[in-house]
C-alpha cells in the first residue's frame, strides 16, 4: 500500500468514525448475513441436502454473497466527497463522506465533486483547516495513521450446560471451541469495520470515476477490497461450520439440523435422569 493511499484511508476512517458508527453498521450487516445463512440452510434442507457438513458451508457461502450485496447497498448510502483548496501555491485535498437520503439510495448521480485544479507546483496532501462548507471540519491527510492493533479477542465459556461429559457428551467440547472461534472471527470483522469501510469508500469513489486526476492514489475495485479483507474469515467460518456439522452428524447420524441434535441431547438427558 502506498503512503498516499494509507493517508487517504486514515483520513476517511477518522471522518467515518466522527460521522457514523461503522462497527454498529457492520454488526447489522453481519446479523443480516447470519439470518440469510440460516434461511439458506433451511431451504437447502427442504431441497434435500441432509448432510450438515455440506449444507452449512454452502449456506455460509450464500450468506457471504448476501454480505457483499449489503456492503454494496451501504456504499450507495455513504459516498466519498472531496474538496480541493489551494494554500501557498499548493493544492490540498480534504476527504469526507456524504450521506444520501434513503429515497436517493439507488440514484446514479455521483457525490458532488469540487473543481480540481491538479497537483501542480509540487502539490501533495496536507491538512488543515478551514475554507470548507461542510458541517463538520474535513479530516485531512496529515492525520497520523494510528489505527490501533488488537491482539485478538479472547473467548470465555460460561454457559450453564447441565450435561454430564462422562456420559458420552465429550464431543460437545470441540463444538464449544468451534463456536467460540466463530465468535472471535465475528469480533475481528467488527474491529476491522472502520478501516474496511474507509477503504471501501475510497475505492468506490475513485472507481466510479470521481476525481480522475487523483492518479497518485492507487485505485482498486471496492469488491476486490471487500473480498481481500473478508474472504479468509468467511472461508474460515465455513470450514468450522462444516467441521461442526460433521461432528454432530457423526454422533447422531439421523440428525439433519442443530435442532435435531438438541432434541437428541434432551432425550439422552431424560434417559440418564430417569429412575
Amino acid at each position: 500500500m502506498t503512503l498516499q493511499r494509507e493517508r487517504a484511508i486514515q483520513s476517511m476512517r477518522t471522518s467515518l468514525v466522527r460521522r457514523v458508527s461503522p462497527r454498529v453498521h457492520m454488526l447489522g450487516l453481519v446479523t443480516i448475513t447470519g439470518g440469510a445463512g440460516f434461511v439458506a440452510s433451511y431451504l437447502l434442507l427442504h431441497a434435500g441436502v441432509r448432510s450438515m457438513a455440506v449444507r452449512y458451508p454452502v449456506a455460509a457461502a450464500l450468506g457471504y454473497a448476501m454480505f457483499l450485496g449489503l456492503v454494496w447497498v451501504w456504499l450507495r448510502r455513504y459516498r466519498l466527497k472531496a474538496q480541493v483548496r489551494r494554500e501557498h501555491n499548493r493544492n490540498h485535498l480534504d476527504l469526507d463522506i456524504t450521506e444520501f437520503p434513503l429515497d436517493q439510495l439507488f440514484s446514479s448521480a455521483p457525490a458532488p465533486a469540487d473543481h480540481f485544479e491538479g497537483f501542480g507546483g509540487g502539490g501533495g496532501f496536507s491538512g488543515g483547516g478551514g475554507g470548507s462548507d461542510w458541517t463538520d471540519a474535513p479530516t485531512s491527510f496529515n492525520a497520523a495513521a494510528t489505527v490501533p492493533h488488537s491482539g485478538g479477542g479472547s473467548a470465555s465459556g460460561g454457559g450453564g450446560w447441565d450435561l454430564d461429559l462422562d456420559e458420552g457428551a465429550l464431543w460437545l467440547v470441540p463444538i464449544a471451541i468451534i463456536a467460540a472461534v466463530v465468535l472471535c472471527v465475528v469480533a475481528y470483522v467488527l474491529y476491522l469495520a472502520p478501516t474496511l469501510f474507509a477503504e471501501l469508500l475510497l475505492d468506490a469513489g475513485l472507481a466510479a470515476g470521481l476525481y480522475r486526476r487523483l492518479l497518485r492514489i492507487e485505485r482498486r475495485s471496492w469488491l476486490v477490497t471487500a473480498v481481500r479483507n473478508t474472504a479468509i474469515p468467511a472461508c474460515f467460518v465455513a470450514a468450522l461450520l462444516a467441521l461442526a456439522g460433521a461432528i454432530m452428524q457423526g454422533v447422531y447420524p439421523d440428525a439433519t439440523s442443530v435442532g435435531a441434535v438438541v432434541r437428541h441431547l434432551k432425550e439422552s438427558q431424560v434417559e440418564r435422569t430417569a429412575p
